[in-house]
């Protein structure tokens, strides 16, 4: 039995998570599991059945294992709890969100990354996504680089790294990281950390990378993308426009999988563009934050 499982997260669409299940089935011989949390309106729970159904009709050639839950968990919940029950068995795991569609290199290359970097206790992470221009990545000669900034769409981790997921923010997080846009960068990112501490946002991926900066570790992304991203129009989180475009996704060589380096310029790309670490976009920040926390307290007085 392989050490590796794959995990597709799934609550309300069917039209995303169905074609990516069976894309899953095609392009890997790895147990799958597709979770789905219990719905909290009669429109979640129609969408929910619907994958139900489409789950426990395929073949039981197909090594494809369905998770329902009996209780609505919420995001964060839904992802720690399943993810740290199947660490129980697995090793490794590589983690699915419903509204992305890799390419046909996207499993692969993860697979190869979890072995690759399995003994190197600095890498927390691997992406298959990136959108960072390839103008800025066209000279490496590998094919991916570190990074300070993990995607959360598509990518993978080892069960020793997710244990030092750092789910009440116990431990003080460094904010000031070497790469990006200094000041401004550290006040969003305080912003972030407190927001999830408090519950104000329901977000598992600002704990993993509070995690991942209080170890010192990085992320392994690729210099090519991996993974069609189709939640900017209707993700459960999705209030910004982003200020990038969505690269299409591209054939990799895993053999130039070679020694990996920090890019500077891809990493206050990211910065900016992705977490919006400049002036205009702490101001919308703020606001939208501001809007939260209020929110936030009107339901919770």
């Amino acid at each position: 039995m392989s050490d590796t499982a794959i995990i597709i997260f799934c609550y309300d669409r069917p039209q995303f998570a169905k074609p990516l299940i069976k894309e899953v089935i095609s392009l890997s011989d790895l147990d799958i599991f597709v979770s789905l949390d219990y719905p909290t309106s009669d429109k979640s729970d129609r969408n929910n059945t619907d994958i139900k159904s489409f789950v426990l009709s395929l073949s039981e050639n197909h090594k494809v294992n369905l998770i329902n839950y009996e209780h609505h968990l919420g995001i964060e919940n839904h992802i720690f709890t399943t993810v740290s029950e199947l660490f129980k068995k697995y090793k490794k795991l590589i983690i699915i969100e419903e509204d992305s569609f890799p390419s046909k290199d996207a499993i692969k290359f993860l697979e190869r990354c979890l072995n690759k970097f399995e003994s190197e206790p600095s890498i927390f992470h691997i992406s298959a996504y990136t959108c960072v221009p390839d103008h800025l990545i066209k000279s490496s000669s590998s094919i991916a680089r570190l990074s300070k900034y993990p995607s959360s769409y598509m990518w993978a981790t080892w069960e020793n790294r997710w244990v030092k997921y750092d789910r009440h923010f116990i431990n003080k997080v460094e904010t000031k990281i070497n790469i990006g846009n200094g000041l401004i960068s550290n006040l969003i990112w305080h912003l972030n950390f407190y927001l999830a501490k408090n519950r104000i946002i329901d977000s598992w991926a600002t704990r993993w990378v509070a995690s991942i900066w209080q170890n010192q570790g990085y992320c392994v992304s690729p210099n090519q993308n991996l993974v069609n991203y189709l939640g900017n129009s209707n993700g459960t989180h999705t209030f910004m426009k982003p200020r990038y475009v969505e690269l299409p996704t591209q054939s990799i060589d895993l053999e130039r999988l070679g020694d990996l380096s920090i890019n500077s310029d891809a990493e206050c790309w990211t910065s900016r563009n992705v977490y919006r670490a400049d002036f205009s976009g702490i101001a919308i920040r703020l606001l939208a934050d501001v809007f939260k926390i209020a929110k936030f307290k009107l339901f919770n007085f």
